[in-house]
């Protein structure tokens, strides 16, 4: 067993490692985060042309509803 700095060299390769599955964590969240926005992006374009579908029917509805009131 090799000692640097009075340290066993199984301590440094266990820092290592940490930092080697913590690197690999933040890539991946990062990556998700990433991949979550491009999903959202088209999704969030859609809802907004589908309200503003639905704005427009009820409001045709609204005045094909006068049509139909008897006054």
């Amino acid at each position: 067993m090799n000692v640097c700095f009075g340290l066993p060299s199984q301590f440094f390769e266990t820092v290592d490692l940490i930092g080697q599955i913590a690197e690999t964590l933040i890539s991946a969240t990062l990556e998700t985060i990433r991949t979550f926005f491009e999903l959202y992006q088209p999704l969030s374009n859609n809802l907004s042309l589908i309200t503003d579908q639905m704005k427009a029917l009820q409001q045709g509805a609204s005045t094909e509803s006068d049509d139909w009131s008897f006054n």
